[in-house]
């Protein structure tokens, strides 16, 4: 029994050991939603919109907010692909490819950007931000 007990022990560890890793792999998945998602004009490439569930990921641009991740084929989260934009804007976040290197992103908020690309994958990014507070705000200095 105790020489059974030996060899079918490690292999259950190293079995257990293995389902955790499967588990978080899938588990990962979760920490996001695709909201959309639009292919360039030719085809090459696709912007994925994501909307983040939690703070805890480690590669996470924004919690709990908005990012887009640049990619050849489908990806489930963002890090699968070149993520261009993380921040939090006022939904839905308005993008779109205006030719096959040229993106255009607009973000009506009032946190600042997480993650901003101007260039990638030789694909300019043009970011246009948009302030819900007034003008008179924007101008005023901390302190006055």
């Amino acid at each position: 029994m105790t020489k059974h007990l030996k060899v079918v022990f490690p292999w259950a560890i190293i079995g257990f050991f293995l389902l955790l890793q499967v588990g978080s792999h899938f588990l990962k998945g979760l920490d996001y939603t695709i909201k959309s998602s639009q292919e360039s004009p030719d085809g090459a490439y696709t912007v994925f919109e994501f909307r983040s569930s939690t703070d805890t990921a480690a590669d996470n641009h924004a919690p709990y907010g908005t990012v887009l991740s640049l990619a050849k084929e489908g990806i489930q989260r963002p890090e699968q692909g070149y993520v261009i934009f993380a921040g939090y804007c006022r939904q839905p976040i308005n993008y779109a490819w205006q030719e096959n290197k040229r993106i255009v992103i607009r973000c009506r908020n009032t946190d600042p950007v997480r993650t901003q690309v101007t260039l990638a994958k030789g694909i300019a990014i043009e970011t246009i931000m948009e302030s819900d507070r007034p003008q008179a705000q924007l101008e005023q200095r901390p302190g006055e």
